[in-house]
């Protein structure tokens, strides 16, 4: 049975060291058989919520 790896890069600089990790981690699952599905937020459009339970 194939094992399903899912990677998600929340860093927001392509080609940075987060992404190199993942790139560096997706490879070595790939070489141990894995099913590998990477997810990069670098680019997209995030929105940032802030969340207080004092009163601003």
């Amino acid at each position: 049975m194939t094992k399903k790896v899912q990677i998600i890069s929340s860093s927001l600089r392509k080609e940075g060291n987060s992404e190199k990790l993942c790139d560096a981690f997706q490879k070595g699952a790939e070489e141990a058989g894995c099913e590998v599905e990477k997810v990069s937020l670098a680019g997209k459009q995030q929105a940032f919520v802030f969340y207080s339970s004092q009163p601003l």
